[in-house]
């Protein structure tokens, strides 16, 4: 049922937030059934709400998508899990009961060389985009 809304959304569009405002396009990257499943729980298999869910979430994709840039770790290698790892980050196996993922960031980890190069005024907007897409793509 949910595959069938998210096709006919998007053929028809989404609407406005104003009543006066036009439908607008929306394309899904995703539609595979993990992808639904997720939604579908975390809105208890209410298909209009994990619809809406997933519209608000591709919205912030399209919108945020300088800030996102590429998720596959093929492209970029910093979104590797052993990399990751590298810095402290672990991506936990598994869901909760809400289809939930859960993360580790172990400080102590972190390598002291990497603090000791940094310079937070020149750095901060690579290293804010890095953690935006790390935390996206462990959680995805």
């Amino acid at each position: 049922e949910l595959r069938e809304k998210m096709a006919a959304t998007e053929k028809e569009g989404v609407a406005g937030k104003k009543k006066k405002d036009k439908r607008r396009e929306i394309f899904f990257p995703r539609k595979d059934d993990q992808f639904m499943i997720a939604f579908l729980r975390n809105q208890k298999f209410r298909v209009d709400d994990a619809l809406a869910r997933i519209i608000a979430y591709t919205e912030f994709l399209h919108e945020n998508a300088a800030l996102l840039g590429c998720m596959n770790p093929k492209d970029d290698p910093t979104l590797d899990p052993a990399h990751m790892a590298k810095l402290g980050f672990y991506a936990l196996p598994g869901t909760d009961r809400k289809g939930g993922r859960a993360m580790a960031i172990r400080l102590g980890e972190i390598p002291h060389s990497l603090f000791e190069e940094l310079e937070v005024k020149k750095h901060r907007e690579l290293l804010y985009k890095l953690q935006i897409r790390q935390v996206k793509f462990a959680i995805c």
